[in-house]
């Protein structure tokens, strides 16, 4: 459907609105978010319920593995604190999970046949789709560019500071000629913007650097294709590839913070101390998130952050199990969409 086309349709639904409530009308669509930020005068505004949506997150990972019994288990530790008793269990069905991601084709393909060639597949049809909607709606922006920005991200999250680096995409970028790039592939969905606070005081939007940024992509299923990744390469190891691990641990952390609709933030420098992601909790309460990709957690950096701020609890993700100890509370990575 031509973009005309997709507008004349999302504006139609003002009509069904008044001139005919008796039916129910559902419409889904990809690219919205571009299509609202460029024509926001057309938009149906109070007469339409938005729903955004998300590839699937772990709990609902396991739901379609017909393993929903595992996840509620995990959520009583979450709360609890308590060790998990499958705790390894579920950490190989993690990795499994940032093989696999949560697009549904390729999550489709897995539940089917457990065929990861079948589900690096679609992953690569999915990736080349981007790169084709890039190339078709992206009106009045360089498509090179934007495609560019696009594939940087691996390198971007493997860099031993993970901040986004214009450089990383070209010799000479400068932010003035891809800063609109980037906002495209955020309002697609494509990207999940992370950026750096000055400060972890409420409000913390009070406190955002906007010069300072990361950037995750949309499913870290996506992420680990790009990256060629397998299961070997997930497990915990003392070589090179742990900047790798950090990496698509932090995209995985970051994309169920945004399905359970996590506003993070990330604090620091990484030449000093770097927090990966900071929020306030239902309670208003600033916490910080300290992510490690195997069962080293010692951190100076959240030690760091705990002296400067009054913070009720560090929440760290890794692979060890539940506990809770010092006002630091270790969730196991599998548990990361427990995070409220």
């Amino acid at each position: 459907m031509r973009s005309s086309d997709a507008l004349r349709a999302v504006t139609s639904l003002k009509y069904f609105c008044e001139q005919a409530p008796e039916y129910h009308v559902v419409a889904a669509g990809s690219l919205l978010g571009t299509t609202i930020q460029k024509r926001e005068g057309l938009f149906p505004v109070g007469k339409v319920d938005m729903f955004e949506m998300h590839p699937l997150d772990f709990e609902e990972y396991l739901w379609a593995l017909d393993r929903k019994g595992l996840a509620d288990m995990i959520r009583e530790h979450y709360d609890s604190a308590e060790a998990f008793p499958l705790h390894d269990l579920s950490l190989d069905l993690y990795r499994r999970y940032l093989l696999v991601g949560g697009m549904p084709e390729p999550l489709d393909a897995w539940v089917q046949d457990q065929d990861m060639a079948e589900v690096r597949r679609a992953q690569s049809l999915i990736a080349t789709g981007y790169l084709a909607d890039i190339a078709q709606y992206t009106e009045g922006l360089d498509a090179a560019k934007v495609a560019g920005v696009w594939r940087s991200i691996p390198q971007q999250l493997a860099k031993e500071n993970a901040k986004f680096q214009y450089a990383v995409i070209r010799t000479g970028a400068r932010r003035s000629e891809y800063a609109p790039c980037i906002e495209w592939l955020i309002d697609a969905g494509l990207v999940s913007p992370c950026r750096h606070i000055t400060d972890a005081v409420r409000p913390l939007e009070n406190f955002v650097e906007d010069a300072n940024f990361k950037l995750y992509l949309l499913d870290t299923g996506i992420l680990a294709s790009l990256y060629q990744a397998t299961m070997p390469d997930l497990m915990p190891q003392a070589d090179k590839a742990s900047r790798f691990r950090g990496a698509i641990a932090e995209n995985y952390v970051m994309q169920q913070l945004v399905a359970a609709g996590v506003k993070a933030y990330y604090w620091g420098t990484a030449s000093k101390s770097e927090v990966e992601f900071v929020y306030a909790d239902q309670n208003g309460r600033v916490v910080p998130i300290e992510v490690k990709s195997g069962r080293n957690t010692s951190a100076r950096s959240v030690r760091s952050f705990s002296e400067k701020y009054d913070i009720p609890y560090v929440l760290k993700p890794s692979t060890k199990n539940f506990g809770l100890a010092g006002g630091i509370k270790s969730i196991p990575l599998y548990a990361a969409f427990c995070i409220r």
